[in-house]
């Protein structure tokens, strides 16, 4: 049985009002754990950590009680099997509904996880981790998110949204993209202060690069150490935005500890320029819709590679990528199962725009990853299936819910 909900104020005691908390817990691996990024690069395990991996959790309650809750892990992937035992968990400890838990792997090429596909590639195995591993992992995103829940607290969120130059560019193509969507959103009680800081912003994590022996929260780390002290916040969370095709391949000088720090600051320090102009929203509630999207694979002879070692090893001619919309009031966020471009990450962003969103980010990968879209894996209608994906989800959303029924492809959770 859950354990009871912090309790909200008295009716009629106060007036109605948001609240909000955030925790984190240490999952970093012991040493001799296998890395999860640069698998067929780098055989060996780690020598250690160079740095603590990080759970990151924030926990929303708009002012009619309904609640989601956000997770950052400092992994390259996690599984959907994983994931969905860290909702189960969350649920049993704050009663949380499964469908609004969005649980996101920063894609860390310095940490642990791998997921299904991983075992295509040769020398990988079937799970996501080593069962102790993995183990550690959800029960550490699992505590995260009921120490958050049990640290509710009536406040505020702001939210500034904008293009950032950052630090990345396209892995193939070192002019573009020369700005990237980002969103910053503050926390904190009515006196102003904030006391949680959130930060959207695409690009893989790999400034670290096959080389590197110790594990590490790579830039998404420094950049929410950074951001934290330009804020005074006691927590911070990073959310890695469609960045399937963008890297810091183009503007890092080295692949070493020392240029982590020097980009995170670099991004930090933008973002903070952009949290400056952050601006109230509303949070009356949360909704939640989620929904499945069949992708058609491409042909086998049509792939080559690793993509065609992937294709020659699924079954059937579709897998189902999941998607799930969390509204936190006016902020609405987007989880996409999969690693997604950053043009394809654009029109997600302009989906939610379109619906009624004041503000809005896209998080992928989020719920597990079915691989990169678009790529040579999928047919070439893959990315239009997401938008039409996202499309549905956004309506239901904005439908009244005393009179929604879900419809295709989708359904309100967790009323």
């Amino acid at each position: 049985m859950p354990v009871p909900s912090p309790a909200p104020p008295a009716p009629g005691s106060t007036p109605p009002t948001m609240r909000y908390g955030a925790a984190r817990c240490d999952i970093t691996p012991p040493a001799g754990t296998r890395f999860g990024g640069f698998w067929e690069e780098r055989p060996e395990p780690a020598l250690g950590a160079h740095d603590p991996l990080w759970a990151c959790a924030l926990v929303v309650e708009g002012e009619d009680a309904s609640a989601a809750a956000l997770v950052s892990l400092d992994l390259q992937l996690i599984s959907r099997p994983a994931v969905e035992e860290i909702r189960a968990r969350v649920r049993a400890a704050t009663g949380i509904a499964p469908e609004r838990v969005l649980v996101h792997a920063t894609h860390d090429h310095a940490a642990p996880g791998g997921h299904w596909s991983e075992a295509f590639v040769p020398g990988a195995g079937d799970a996501f981790a080593d069962p102790p591993v993995a183990e550690q992992i959800v029960t550490g995103a699992a505590r995260a998110v009921e120490n958050a829940w049990r640290a509710l607290t009536p406040g505020s969120l702001r939210c500034a949204q904008g293009e950032v130059a950052g630090i990345g560019r396209y892995r193939h193509a070192p002019d573009g993209p020369p700005t990237s969507p980002a969103a910053v959103v503050r926390l904190g009680p009515a006196s102003g202060r904030t006391a949680a800081v959130v930060a959207s912003y695409g690009c893989h994590a790999s400034v670290l690069g096959p080389d590197n022996l110790w594990f590490s929260a790579d830039y998404p780390g420094a950049v929410r150490a950074r951001l934290a002290a330009a804020f005074g916040a006691e927590e911070a969370l990073f959310f890695n935005a469609p960045a399937a095709d963008v890297s810091t391949r183009h503007t890092r000088r080295a692949q070493t500890f020392g240029e982590v720090e020097r980009l995170g600051a670099r991004l930090a320090g933008e973002l903070a320029a952009l949290g400056e102009r952050a601006s109230p929203l509303s949070v009356p509630g949360v909704k939640a819709q989620v929904g499945e999207v069949a992708l058609a694979l491409a042909p086998a002879a049509e792939a080559d590679g690793l993509y065609a070692r992937l294709r020659a090893r699924l079954p059937g001619d579709r897998v189902g990528l999941r998607l799930q919309l969390l509204a936190l009031g006016d902020l609405w966020v987007l989880g996409v199962e999969a690693e997604v471009g950053h043009a394809l990450g654009r029109d997600l962003l302009a989906v939610l725009r379109a619906a009624g969103a004041r503000a809005a980010f896209v998080v992928a990968p989020a719920g597990g990853s079915v691989g990169n879209v678009p790529s040579p894996l999928f047919s070439p209608d893959a990315g239009l299936r997401l938008v039409e994906g996202a499309r549905t989800l956004a309506a239901g959303v904005s439908a009244p819910l005393a009179h929604r029924d879900g419809g295709a492809g989708g359904g309100e959770a967790g009323r």
